[in-house]
């Protein structure tokens, strides 16, 4: 059941972040969204594979650790929703944008 309704819950849920997000943002926020994304990958991956041997987890085990911690986009939308709610005026709407970038980023790279 949760194979089927998984894509449809998926596309309703970006599609209306998406249609929250100003392009002028996000083609203004697009390459600190790239640079933070991978930084945050990066650091995911060195802290999976340090916490793997100390843990003298198996090679294979060691290689995927870091693919459970990359997805997290239904809390990371709900918090930016609050913070745009409450900075709608100044900084929110482009910060919204740079999160959001990141958020589809991590989704695109991390586990199904």
């Amino acid at each position: 059941v949760l194979k089927v309704i998984m894509p449809l819950v998926n596309l309703s849920f970006f599609s209306f972040a998406g249609a929250s997000i100003r392009l002028s943002d996000l083609t203004a926020t697009a390459h600190v969204a790239a640079f933070l994304f991978l930084v945050r990958l990066a650091a995911l991956a060195v802290g999976a594979t340090i916490g793997s041997k100390v843990a003298n987890c198996p090679p294979a085990h060691s290689r995927i650790a870091w693919m459970g911690y990359v997805t997290q986009a239904g809390v990371a939308l709900g918090l930016i929703k609050t913070v745009v709610a409450a900075e709608a005026d100044t900084w929110g709407p482009p910060f919204s944008a740079l999160m959001i970038a990141i958020v589809v980023f991590n989704l695109l790279v991390g586990p199904p």
